[in-house]
């Protein structure tokens, strides 16, 4: 994916979300509101929803061998986990529907490519996911503390895993001029 691609997706999260906040701005605290914050977190979970499933792919394919620590195979909640007890929490429903996951996930699956090429894909994905945790967490301001802690502590692993790939990638980076020089 091209930096303008990226940027493309961003622009095209951005305004997704403003164009769910909207629709729910008119009822502040009420029903359409209420709808707008459940669709909202289920777009971030159809993100989160990829990101397992194109982890889950690749730790097979390597053997059982993660590059990523928290992938998901302990007992800690997931950050789709967290997602989709909260949209229960809040009455909704969790939208699983694997017809409709890559539709609202703004990145791509990326399943193909060199090691460091799928990392960089998912260096991508990650900011994507991000981005949107930060819009969706604006538009909540302190309206529902709830719903805002767990959108936080979605981001603050969010902004781990960035950190832990772009240590990965670098990692890589040093063994190839090592092989070359």
């Amino acid at each position: 994916m091209t930096t303008a691609a990226f940027l493309s997706d961003l622009t095209r999260v951005r305004g997704r979300t403003r164009q769910h906040s909207t629709q729910g701005a008119s009822a502040a605290g009420g029903a359409e509101r209420h709808a707008t914050v459940l669709r909202l977190l289920n777009d971030i979970l159809a993100s989160e929803l990829i990101w397992l499933m194109r982890y889950r792919r690749r730790y097979l394919l390597s053997g059982g061998k993660s590059m990523i620590a928290d992938g998901g195979a302990g007992e800690e909640p997931t950050p789709a986990d967290r997602l989709a007890r909260r949209i229960v929490e809040l009455g909704g429903e969790p939208d699983l529907d694997p017809d409709q996951l890559l539709s609202r996930n703004p990145a791509d699956y990326a399943s193909r490519g060199s090691v460091d090429e799928r990392i960089r894909e998912d260096l991508r994905a990650e900011r994507i996911v991000i981005e949107s945790y930060t819009e969706v967490i604006r538009y909540l301001g302190a309206a529902d503390p709830p719903t805002r802690e767990m959108l936080e502590t979605n981001l603050r692993r969010e902004r781990a895993r960035v950190a832990h790939l772009s240590q990965i990638l670098r990692d890589l980076d040093t063994e190839a001029l090592d092989e070359v020089g």
